[in-house]
């Protein structure tokens, strides 16, 4: 019997230490179920924030309403309109009248001439940040840049009225003194140079 009393003690010793692995098992079992999850988890996080980042980016490149709306992108196109009128009108006074002399017609010429161009880039810039296709940035940098812009054209509006208002005053001093000159003859009895 002693034997067999053994034999029972170590029977009940293995299925305590079955026992014992099958919760062991059961634990490592829920343990890696936690770490599977949770791995799982961290990369729904990691790939939910990639994928925000993604859509902010995308974001940037789309322009919203309230920039394409903007009243200054409409007021510099506005002003460079303008700014085309007051050249148009010095270029006609430049050819009816000839009171300027040639190098003074050439240096008119060409400070309008610039003035158009540095117009003409404010408009290409204006476009890329209007469009969809033009500059990454968000709403508070496209209007900065509307402003910036705005601010230049203004600008180069005012210069553009002092620069013909300069113009129109040397003409009307120069076309007062041909007049008086041209009096001055008259009363004298003196004929006009050939």
């Amino acid at each position: 019997m002693l034997g067999s009393s053994a034999q029972s003690g170590q029977d009940r010793v293995m299925l305590q230490q079955i026992a014992a692995l099958k919760t062991y098992g059961n634990c490592i079992k829920k343990g890696y179920r936690v770490a599977r999850d949770g791995l799982d988890f961290i990369g729904s996080i990691k790939d939910g924030e990639l994928n925000l980042h993604a859509l902010f980016f995308k974001g940037l490149e789309n322009v919203s309403p309230f920039v394409r709306n903007y009243p200054k992108a409409a007021a510099i196109l506005e002003l460079n309109g303008k700014i085309e009128k007051v050249e148009a009108r010095l270029t006609q006074q430049l050819t009816a009248d000839d009171l300027f002399y040639g190098d003074e017609k050439d240096y008119i010429r060409r400070v309008m001439m610039r003035v158009l161009t540095a117009c003409a880039d404010d408009i290409e810039a204006l476009q890329d940040i209007v469009s969809e296709s033009g500059i990454v940035a968000d709403d508070a940098e496209r209007i900065k840049r509307i402003d910036a812009l705005h601010n230049s054209m203004e600008d180069r509006f005012s210069f553009t009225l002092a620069f013909y208002n300069e113009c129109k005053a040397l003409a009307a001093s120069r076309g007062q003194e041909l007049s008086n000159v041209r009096q001055v003859r008259k009363l004298h009895n003196l004929n006009e140079a050939p």
